[in-house]
């Protein structure tokens, strides 16, 4: 089950422990989308994104940032939910920010993703009850 996350918490703390919790954050978004999207041919594991990332010196991040933003795109839209590009805003904020407005980008989606699915699961639970 995915769980929601608070981005201040996630600022915060990654500034407190110089930003070892980012690669711990940065993991657990990569599988947390990948969950979500739940779609087979693109997969990556968090932790080979992050070797990725680590290996061509963040410019897999780039992609990273594109893929994750297109796969919730598209995870909201088969949904039937309210979806707006910001695969362009993510990637130039990313190379800016050294990579936190994507993350923090990309956890409020999910955040928005998991409370609209859920608020779409009661709603049917209630009209099978009713």
């Amino acid at each position: 089950m995915i769980k929601k996350r608070n981005i201040f918490i996630c600022i915060l703390l990654s500034i407190i422990t110089l930003f070892i919790y980012t690669i711990y954050w940065f993991i657990t978004l990569t599988n947390d989308i990948e969950e979500i999207s739940n779609r087979e041919e693109y997969k990556t594991k968090g932790y080979i994104a992050f070797l990725l990332c680590l290996c061509t010196f963040s410019l897999y991040g780039i992609y990273w940032t594109q893929k994750m933003s297109r796969s919730l795109f598209k995870t909201r839209l088969n949904r039937g939910l309210y979806a707006k590009k910001i695969i362009v805003k993510n990637i130039l904020l990313g190379i800016i920010t050294l990579g936190i407005y994507p993350m923090c980008s990309l956890t409020y989606d999910l955040n928005k993703l998991i409370d609209e699915s859920n608020a779409n699961y009661l709603k049917k639970k209630i009209k099978r009850v009713a």
